[in-house]
């Protein structure tokens, strides 16, 4: 069993959001054009959305990273200063190498995720506290350097790996920004758009209410057009 630091892992993408957001502005915002307070469960999801795009971000480069850092210690020739990609040939160059570029992701997340300094894992903690935040592990890391070969180019990694990795990470960053809403705040949303006088909330889920906000928060109103022309199921005629 993993016990306290399986826990620590599993909630390590929570955590990591919450670092974010702790550097982030707390002010209260209020929404373009419309003078009541904006509704907090909007406020607490464009947090956890600034929040998400800026991890987003920071793993991306974490994943170049990890294949320069490897490609530095063990792809330059150290006395040409030349990059030679016929070094993964050699199957102990291929196991550095995923190894270095393992060793980057797993470096970065303790960092990410404020362990403490000299905390001991297993290799089994260690592969989960990787795969939290760079979805990926030091086992799946290996296989793929050790199937390519030298044909494991940073173009190869980056077009046929990464994409995978940074669906999986925005999957779970996306469930993760809406947690929080309860149904009661499908109408809250809503009206607070002002689209309660043309759309049915009692009909709607939270991403069809998210859906009207964007637009009120883009344009500063919800265009009843758009759903009239849609013929949306939300969308019920004012009465004149």
């Amino acid at each position: 069993m993993i016990g306290k630091k399986g826990k620590m892992l599993k909630y390590g993408l929570l955590f990591l959001i919450s670092v974010f957001l702790l550097k982030m502005d707390d002010k209260a915002a209020k929404a373009p054009g419309n003078k009541s307070k904006e509704p907090e469960c909007l406020t607490i999801f464009k947090k956890l959305s600034e929040g998400s795009k800026l991890m987003q971000d920071t793993v991306e480069l974490a994943h170049r990273e990890a294949y320069s850092a490897a490609e530095k210690a063990v792809l330059v020739d150290k006395k040409t200063g030349y990059l030679d990609i016929d070094k993964l040939d050699d199957v102990k160059n291929r196991t550095k190498f995923a190894k270095k570029m393992s060793d980057f992701y797993l470096s970065t997340a303790k960092q990410g995720l404020k362990v403490k300094e000299g905390a001991k894992f297993s290799k089994l903690e260690e592969g989960l506290l990787v795969n939290a935040y760079a979805r990926t592990t030091p086992a799946k890391i290996k296989n793929a350097v050790m199937k390519a070969g030298k044909d494991f180019t940073f173009d190869h990694f980056y077009q046929k790996h990464r994409p995978g990795m940074m669906k999986s990470l925005k999957e779970d960053l996306d469930s993760t920004t809406v947690s929080h809403f309860e149904e009661d705040h499908i109408k809250e949303i809503v009206k607070y758009t002002g689209a309660h006088k043309f759309l049915d909330h009692k009909l709607m889920n939270i991403g069809d209410a998210l859906e009207a906000w964007r637009f009120f928060d883009q344009l500063g109103m919800v265009p009843e057009k758009h759903y009239k022309d849609a013929k949306s199921i939300f969308y019920k005629p004012q009465s004149k």
